[in-house]
This record gives C-alpha cells, structure tokens and sequence, in this order.
C-alpha cells in the first residue's frame, strides 16, 4: 500500500492586515470548477478548467492558478482551501475502483448476494427483482474460522493460518485490495485487526480496509458492503489526495486544507485516504450545504 497522505503542510503566517483570499474547488468527471472569495471586498472571481481524471490534482492547480491570475495574487496568498470531489462518485457509479477480496465469517460467504433477502411485491416481484452484482466476486470471497457473539465474547479464536492461506491466495488470483468484514465485528474488532496485522504483514502494499472502522454499528450486510466499496475505492483514491496534497504544498500553499465530506463537513487527506467512501458525496453536498446556509 502506498504512504498515505501526511497533511503535514506548513502554515504560513499571513501578514496582519493583508488581504485574505480563500479557494474552493469541485472535481467533476468533465470539468473542474475554481472559486476564489476575497474577505476583505466579498468579490468572486470563477473559473473552469477541463478535468484530468488520470491525475485529478493536475487540473486543481491548473484551475486555481488560472483563476490567481484573474484576481492578482498566487497559492502563498491562499487562506482558506475547500475541496469537493465527485471522484469516488464516479469510481462507484462506472464500477472502474480496484478488483476487491473479502475475508469474511465462515458460513456467510454470501453475505454480499443474500444482502437483506428482501423483494418487492409478491410472486411477481420476487421473479422481476434484479440484484446488481456485488462489489466482490463471490469467487473472491473466503470464510474465515472465526466467530464473535453478539455480546462480543469470543466463542471461536481467528485461525490465522487460514487468513494467510487465503489472502495468498487471493492476491495470486490478481486482487488488488483486500476487505475484511466478520460478524460482530462492530462489538468487538479484535479478530479484524488482528487479519489486518497479517495481511500487512505479508502485504505492506495492500489496500485493507475493515469494517469495524468502516461502519461501527450492527447489520452485516451493510457493514461489509461499505467496507468493500471503501476499499474498491481506496488506492486511486489515496495516489490522488497524495499527489494533490504534494501538488500544492510545490506551490507553497501554507492555509488550511479540508476535504467537503458527504454530509457536509470537512475531513483531512489523511482521513480521506483511510476512509474514502465518506467523500462519495462530496461534491452535490458541498452545493446542499452552501444553499443551506445562504437560504
């Protein structure tokens, strides 16, 4: 797995009295748009420039030093910096994230075609119901014996022997991430961090993400399907918030940086890295959140 994302630039002491000018910034799949908002005169000046969705951070910097250029000023005069991104929207919505292995609970290996067993309407609609694929080929599903009680009592050790056969396995078969959901996990995480450790250990480079980190709350089902989606999502997500975060920091940007969350609020590169899903969102919330305010 790639370095994660360090937010580690360093703040620049803006003068007392200058002008502060804060940025925003939208990545779509088509076009980037760029807002820059001067404090001091309540001025807006905008711009858009085309995507680049090889490398997303190009087109930011592109984008915002067109626009610097309109208003006089370049990224060391940057305060505020906000960023919303339909990046990972878009990876969910073509299926183009990374090929997903998934450990889970032996004896519930379907636990991503079962979902909630729930059809629409009576006979009719049970025939018509047509389930999308899950983001994890049921051939790159393995059970893992192992077993956690409701109450978070441990009625069956991790066999670990198990989880290393099986991530070999999987990354033989050309798994490029691995998600790890067992029962109960959100109770008790242990036996999850446990696999991660190994599959670390074994695999430095690969994307893992758990569940008990992902969704916190009970319902295997949705719990494991978040997990899967984060970690489908995850390493083209982590090589963009690293090469946007080195990006500006080359162009001695020193403000603050925040990443536009899906409900809303804002998140470091760091924590998008870890948990990308939580920015699928990110850029109609951004828009939400602004008409709230301004109504």
């Amino acid at each position: 797995m790639a370095p994660p994302p360090t937010n580690n630039l360093k703040p620049v002491a803006f003068e007392k009295g200058a002008t502060l000018y804060n940025v925003a910034v939208d990545v779509g799949g088509t076009f980037t748009d760029v807002l820059i908002f001067d404090e001091e005169t309540g001025g807006l000046t905008e711009g858009k420039v085309l995507s680049t969705p090889d490398d997303p951070s190009k087109g930011v910097v592109e984008g915002i030093e067109a626009v610097c250029e309109k208003v006089g000023i370049s990224f060391p005069d940057l305060h505020l910096f906000f960023h919303g991104t339909t990046v990972v929207t878009n990876m969910i919505l073509t299926n183009t994230g990374s090929r997903v292995g998934l450990l889970t609970t032996k004896g519930h290996e379907q636990v991503l075609l079962l979902a909630r067993a729930w059809t629409p309407g009576p006979l009719y609609g049970w025939m018509a119901l047509q389930k999308p694929d899950p983001p994890a080929d049921p051939t790159d599903t393995v059970g893992i014996s192992e077993r956690i009680s409701s109450g978070g009592e441990v009625l069956e050790e991790l066999d670990e022997g198990q989880v290393r056969e099986a991530v070999e396995r999987l990354v033989d078969r050309g798994v490029e991430s691995l998600a790890i959901g067992f029962l109960n996990s959100y109770v008790n995480p242990a036996h999850e961090r446990r696999a991660r450790d190994i599959v670390r250990e074994a695999y430095p480079d690969l994307s893992v993400s758990i569940s008990a980190d992902i969704g916190q709350e009970y319902g295997e089902y949705e719990r494991t399907l978040t997990t899967v989606v984060n970690t489908a999502v995850q390493p083209r997500t982590m090589l963009y918030m690293r090469n946007f975060e080195k990006s500006i920091d080359e162009k001695r940007f020193g403000g603050a940086l925040s990443i536009v969350r899906s409900d809303g609020g804002a998140m470091s590169t760091e924590a998008v890295a870890e948990r990308p899903i939580q920015i699928a969102l990110s850029g109609p919330s951004g828009g939400v959140t602004g008409s709230a305010y301004l109504a």
